[in-house]
């Protein structure tokens, strides 16, 4: 199967998030990568976060992406995700015995926000800015950095974004 990198449609901006988690060492990184309707990189952050599982740590992605995009006076995203589970719980109501559901409720309370917010989710591939991002974020020390150009490392990739190649899905 082909797929594509997904950009919101005109006066939207497209929220790519991701995270990176290594069981083994604990360590986790977030990034992610806000892009105008052609692709263009608009502003981008990566850092690591202290956390128990992989889920945690994406949902902790989409926090400081939405945080980051509504300081910003962002008024429409598409966020996207690779993380299946993490757009379900984020587009849900909340249990409030959920093991997540304090980050879930900070999520919600940013939604509820007077702006436009959906969320989508996407195959890893589609998301390739967004992984290379949140595994630099895994490399540094508990901070969350925001960029307003993209990292040397990720540039080439969000121009083979911006040209559209399909990328094989295996």
């Amino acid at each position: 199967m082909w797929v594509s990198c997904i950009f919101a449609e005109g006066l939207q901006t497209s929220l790519h998030v991701d995270a990176s988690f290594n069981i083994t060492s604990g360590q986790a990184g977030i990034g992610g990568l806000a892009r105008d309707s052609n692709g263009r990189w608009l502003w981008g952050f990566f850092g690591a976060v202290e956390v128990v599982d992989a889920l945690q740590v994406e949902l902790l992605a989409i926090l400081h992406g939405l945080w980051i995009a509504w300081s910003r006076r962002t008024q429409s995203v598409l966020c996207v995700s690779d993380s299946a589970v993490a757009v379900e719980l984020v587009t849900h109501d909340i249990q409030s015995t959920h093991r997540l559901a304090a980050i879930l409720y900070l999520i919600e309370e940013l939604v509820h926000r007077p702006w436009t917010i959906q969320f989508e989710h996407s195959f890893r591939e589609r998301n390739k800015c967004a992984d290379l991002l949140a595994k630099q974020g895994q490399m540094r020390g508990l901070e969350v950095e925001e960029r307003i150009s993209p990292p040397p490392e990720v540039e080439s990739q969000v121009l083979a974004d911006i040209a559209g190649g399909p990328i094989v899905r295996l």
